[in-house]
């Protein structure tokens, strides 16, 4: 499970750094990008404590003075779509005047916010996911600039 964990997190980063590095976008302040890392679900979750932990990690070591954005979705305790629909409204008015350079969309929650917002919700920005399951590419086909890593079970 541990090596599993590790695989997916490097295949993220390797991703996060692939779309940052081939992105046009100018970064902020002191050369240091926006990130904003969409957690589907709440702190305390251990897959998902230790997820954003590696992802901070990788990003820490390329830019040490990196402040990355985390907004968690809580959708495991509150999964109605009224209350994504109340997270989008927050998120458009929070992140409003701020640029952001990427997006990381962790878990099905969190790329279905992203996806079903193409428009209204950070449109032009790349947006990298993980742990996507039942992924079909429907799921992304309104979005642009977005790639990532899908979930799938061996029960082999």
């Amino acid at each position: 499970m541990i090596v599993r964990i590790m695989k997916c997190s490097m295949a993220l980063i390797i991703l996060v750094f692939s779309v940052l590095i081939s992105s046009r976008y100018v970064l902020a302040e002191q050369n240091q990008p926006n990130i904003l890392v969409l957690n589907s679900y709440h702190q305390g979750e251990n897959w998902t404590d230790n997820e954003i932990a590696g992802i901070f990690s990788e990003l820490l070591t390329q830019y040490p003075t990196l402040v990355p954005l985390a907004e968690a979705l809580d959708a495991k305790r509150y999964p109605s779509p009224a209350h994504l629909d109340l997270l989008k409204d927050y998120l458009l008015r929070k992140y409003h005047d701020r640029k952001i350079d990427l997006i990381i969309a962790l878990d099905n929650p969190a790329l279905n916010l992203i996806t079903q917002n193409p428009t209204d919700l950070f449109p032009d920005v790349p947006v990298v996911f993980a742990g996507i399951n039942g992924f079909r590419p429907e799921m992304i086909a309104g979005r642009k600039k977005i790639t990532g890593v899908i979930e799938r079970q061996d029960v082999a």
